[in-house]
């Protein structure tokens, strides 16, 4: 709902909604030793919010294919970033 509208989070200054939250990759043991750059991948992958429910509304108006192009096109230093590990 915030890609397709200009909504905003309330204030909560008792904290009832909680706090932040994150998406972690989870992998077996030794994943790291036997994949490094893919490990080293997720570990730089980070996308701000506001991004990601843009990407989300984007795919859900349109495909996920062209969504995740689009986010590419628009976002391509941070992409390089996570494949390179280079700023």
């Amino acid at each position: 709902m915030f890609g397709a509208y200009d909504l905003r989070y309330l204030e909560d200054p008792k904290g009832v909604m909680g706090s932040f939250e994150r998406v972690h990759a989870l992998a077996r043991n030794g994943f790291y030793q036997d994949n490094v750059e893919a490990a080293s991948f997720f570990s730089r992958m980070q996308i701000p919010i506001d991004d990601l429910q843009k990407a989300m509304y984007d795919a859900q108006e349109t495909s996920y294919e062209k969504a995740v192009t689009k986010y590419i096109e628009n976002n391509g230093k941070r992409v390089d970033y996570w494949v390179t590990g280079e700023m």
